[in-house]
């Protein structure tokens, strides 16, 4: 008797939770405040020593039921706490009553009536039996099948409901497996195909008819030629993507003719509550139009449209990855930098359709002529080898790098035919070795152009290979860098100032250029000390000292309302406190940020992509104004670009100055093409003519700086140049 009122209390504290959880309601507090009764009640269950329901025990009685079964109950006097746990069970029933009630209220529906019917005839039976507890009634013992019959009506409910459900969530499943617009697959775990969608009956161009048993693995009928071994790595409980893989389809009108689709797909698995795989999903998506773009981005970033040879971007990467190797493998390589002499002359004279024509033919012969060497084209009318690797000792490598120097400069020399012309080029070749210390592809370019350089100073159509005069270098450099470090102190620095302007011709802003007026050496040019100051760790405190003068200066300007463009070192913008010491200095001088432009090259932003980017955009939501200097010279990635916080794109004057030859420059026209579609603004540098600046103008270019406008000027000069800018506006 103690086991079954224990037993029926435990139910009590289960009850409220369970109905909580049935009827999404949130009755956290009276659940605990129901609990703690029921608690109380249990443990004095347990420690009273006739249970809850008798203060005096005199024996058991036997009573049998119409229909002949035979119930044993016990008698004696009721205690006190058997009406307080009448009183609390009543009270928790009836509360669940009043929840079941409103839930079926609230949400209608079969399964609560269900479950409100077996509950209430539940309750109408415990109530009885409370009734004959109190003699209010004879006693008919009708609660125990009461209850086994709300547990059994519950049990029934509940499963049907769950049922139910399952088979809604499967109709819900192949409904969303029918609408979707990807090509969607069904597969059980041994590959056999359990659902398509019309999706991938276009896609695949074939149909599985209902009910028929085809496996992917196995069945050509649904088999996918290129996804089968793909599908055996993802089909083992994770989701994965299966990378895009070319199909090729044929089409059943043309048996000859086919076509290349590019097809992803991606496996999710299906799991039962075991966690045991029971399907998985196939998603396929056509991907052909996206390979399209993304190979014709990699050819416009990576190859010379001209003559299908890499250009400067992968001309750099394959150099720098053959650098590493020949480190990595004790071994010595080559760069051969070739310039046809006087190019331009035939440009000039046969116009540059001839010389198109030309440079085709020329890298034609190279890549016959030298097919186990990388070989580009930089751009212009050069073109740069790369030749492989070799062991041999350093003076037999020399001597090979310098009988294949000789064996292009033949094969570029020689007659040309064209149509009724036969021509002739110069070239003039620089060649580098590597690997030499810690020399990267920049390097090695560097000095393979420097004996270019050397090799047109000969007398052009010359051979030249690069030789490091390391004593001249660096006595030159170190008086360069002593000079240097007390250059701020003996006021030597000096600002001045290149207006920049719209294509209305209105001023919009101007560029800061440092100066090095050397007292010995006249101007130095920033090309020569700022790669010292680099490499020293000054360009730091040169760096603050421009930004302090140019700050303080602006404010007393009243004449000029545009920004001041300047230059920040890579290694001045990689430094950990610069955006500090960057926005106290602003702050400081109460300059306005917006009217701040910061100039970073390519090499100073791709470090550390994702640490530049979170710079620069507390850049940008400071204020300051962002753009990308020497654009083009560099990598130019259409794939970074995207990703960086920029508000312009500079033009390199190298770009530029090819306008005046080539008015319809493609590749300018595709930097300011860029720039118009990521919504930034295109500064073109070096403008020195009106050829120049009209072509700009046809391509979109919005900005424009150079000496067509005017030079570089000290402060009180360019002061006076907008005084006198502004009256010629007016005036006109």
């Amino acid at each position: 008797m103690r086991g079954n009122l224990s037993f029926i209390i435990l139910m009590l504290i289960a009850l409220p939770h369970f109905l909580s959880a049935y009827t999404n309601q949130n009755t956290l507090r009276l659940n605990l405040l129901l609990n703690t009764v029921a608690v109380g009640l249990l443990l004095a269950n347990l420690v009273l020593p006739h249970t809850l329901q008798y203060r005096v025990f005199t024996g058991i009685h036997a009573q049998t039921l119409p229909w002949g079964d035979i119930v044993i109950t016990g008698t004696g006097l009721s205690s006190d706490w058997s009406y307080f746990s009448i009183f609390a069970g009543s009270t928790i029933l009836l509360d669940g009553l009043r929840r079941l009630a409103g839930h079926h209220h609230a949400h209608p529906d079969r399964y609560t009536l269900g479950m409100l019917v077996s509950y209430a005839l539940f309750l109408s039976g415990s109530t009885i039996g409370i009734l004959g507890r109190l003699q209010i009634i004879p006693f008919v013992p009708l609660g125990m099948f009461s209850f086994m019959i709300m547990i059994l009506m519950l049990s029934l409910v509940l499963a049907q409901q769950t049922h139910d459900r399952l088979r809604e969530s499967e109709s819900r499943f192949r409904s969303l497996i029918e609408q979707s617009p990807f090509s969607t697959m069904v597969l059980a775990p041994d590959g056999t195909v359990l659902q398509t969608n019309p999706a991938w009956t276009r896609l695949w161009e074939r149909t599985i008819p209902p009910g028929a048993r085809c496996n992917i693995f196995h069945d050509p009928d649904c088999s996918i030629d290129g996804l089968q071994e793909a599908l055996r790595l993802n089909m083992h409980g994770t989701v994965s993507e299966i990378p895009a893989i070319a199909i090729t389809r044929r089409n059943e009108q043309d048996t000859d003719a086919s076509a290349i689709r590019w097809i992803r797909g991606y496996a999710y698995p299906i799991r039962n509550e075991s966690g045991a795989i029971q399907a998985s999903v196939l998603v396929h998506e056509d991907v052909t139009d996206k390979m399209l773009v993304q190979h014709t981005l990699q050819r416009l970033a990576y190859e010379d449209l001209l003559t299908g040879l890499p250009n400067r971007i992968r001309l750099h990467e394959r150099l720098e990855a053959d650098i590493c190797a020949a480190r990595a493998r004790l071994e010595r390589g080559a760069l051969l930098l070739i310039d046809l002499d006087h190019f331009k002359t035939i440009n000039d004279a046969l116009g540059h359709r001839t010389g198109d024509m030309i440079l085709q033919r020329l890298a034609q012969r190279l890549t016959e002529q030298f097919n186990q060497a990388f070989i580009a084209r930089p751009g212009g009318d050069e073109f740069a080898i790369i030749l492989p690797a070799s062991t041999l000792s350093a003076s037999r490598f020399t001597q090979y790098v310098d009988e294949m120097a000789k064996t292009v400069h033949d094969t570029l020399t020689a007659s040309v035919s064209l149509h009724e012309h036969s021509l002739r080029v110069g070239a003039s070749v620089g060649m580098a070795l590597f690997p030499e210390a810690q020399d990267e592809a920049a390097d090695v370019l560097r000095h393979a152009e420097m004996a270019l350089y050397a090799a047109k100073k000969q007398g052009r159509n010359q051979i030249s290979l690069y030789e490091t005069t390391l004593q001249v270098r660096a006595t030159g450099r170190l008086q360069l860098e002593a000079g240097l470090r007390n250059a701020l102190e003996r006021n030597e620095l000096a600002l001045h100032f290149q207006p920049q302007v719209d294509d209305l011709g209105e001023v919009v802003g101007a560029e800061v250029l440092l100066r090095w007026i050397h007292p010995l050496h006249g101007v130095i040019p920033p090309g020569q000390f700022i790669p010292i100051a680099e490499e020293t760790g000054i360009i730091h405190s040169i760096g603050d000292w421009l930004f302090t003068e140019a700050f303080s200066r602006l404010p007393h300007w009243t004449s000029f309302h545009g920004y001041l463009s300047i230059n920040v070192s890579p290694w001045q913008f990689a430094s950990a406190d610069f955006v500090h010491r960057l926005m106290r200095a602003a702050s400081e001088h109460r300059v306005p940020r917006q009217r701040i432009m910061l100039e970073l090259t390519e090499s100073a932003l791709l470090h550390d992509l994702p640490a530049t980017i979170s710079k620069l955009d507390l850049l940008r939501k400071s204020g300051f104004r962002i753009a990308l200097d020497d654009f083009g010279t560099g990598y130019s990635s259409l794939a970074y670009l995207q990703q960086l916080p920029l508000d312009a794109i500079k033009i390199d004057k190298s770009f530029v100055d090819k306008l005046e030859t080539q008015p319809d420059n493609p590749l300018v026209a595709s930097i300011i093409d860029i720039g118009q579609r990521l919504h930034l603004s295109t500064v073109a540098e070096g403008v020195e003519n009106t050829t120049c600046r009209d072509a700009l103008l046809r391509f979109g270019c919005t900005h424009f700086q150079g000496y067509l406008y005017s030079r570089p000027l000290a402060e009180h000069d360019f002061l006076d140049w907008l005084k006198q800018h502004s009256l010629l506006s007016a005036s006109g």
